[in-house]
């Protein structure tokens, strides 16, 4: 990825801000689009500064919501109750159809456990692979802690909206869209409400119903 930023008018405070990548072709290729510039304005960008630095110095979150999931022709929805301290996470996904229930927990620097209905147990090294051997899903465990809330943690080609927030991302052969955001409140920025991930044939669609801000 090549980032070019411009000072177009000191005096307005306007860049311009030109994010280089390649979008995915519609075409068995897989080959990319060069994305248009995207106009971010001096507040704008201040604004979104402030919002990251304010993720990374709140470690502990939480949010509620819910998700459907597909691979191919396969698929389900689930609801989420995520919560986050620091690197640990504890993640209660259950799907009110099949009447089943999984709870992933562990830490980004180890090992994750993985429960399901009746008592079973499944204990990995990388919990994207544990989930997948359960469930059969693709889900990317390691990057969703920062795409959740829409926290640019680096290693992937980002293109900006005009309030110089993630609008996609593509990293790791993912694909992710921003699709809708909760507005600031008070002592919090603005967070994301719905996100869209694609990789292959799989697909995810996450809806956040709540933010939680949790005591450490």
């Amino acid at each position: 990825m090549t980032v070019y930023l411009h000072d177009v008018n000191r005096g307005l405070g306007v860049f311009l801000l030109v994010v280089s990548f390649l979008l995915p072709g519609c075409s068995s290729s897989g080959g990319r689009r060069a994305s248009v510039p995207v106009m971010v304005d001096a507040t704008a960008q201040v604004v979104e500064q402030a919002r990251q630095t304010w993720l990374q110095e709140h470690p502990n979150w939480g949010f509620h919501g819910r998700a459907a999931i597909s691979q191919g022709r396969d698929g389900g929805s689930v609801r989420v109750e995520w919560e986050q301290h620091g690197r640990g996470y504890r993640i209660v996904l259950s799907a009110p159809m099949s009447r089943q229930s999984w709870v992933l927990s562990g830490s980004s620097s180890g090992p994750a456990r993985l429960e399901g209905v009746g008592g079973w147990v499944r204990v990995g090294e990388v919990a994207e692979q544990v989930l997948f051997e359960a469930t059969g899903w693709q889900v990317p465990m390691g990057l969703l802690p920062d795409w959740v809330r829409g926290r640019n943690s680096g290693g992937g080609d980002v293109q900006l909206d005009a309030e110089g927030r993630p609008h996609r991302v593509y990293q790791r052969g993912w694909q992710l869209r921003f699709l809708d955001w909760f507005p600031s409140s008070v002592g919090r920025p603005v967070l994301p409400r719905q996100i869209e991930a694609s990789r292959g044939s799989a697909r995810i669609r996450l809806i956040v119903d709540q933010w939680d801000e949790l005591i450490p």
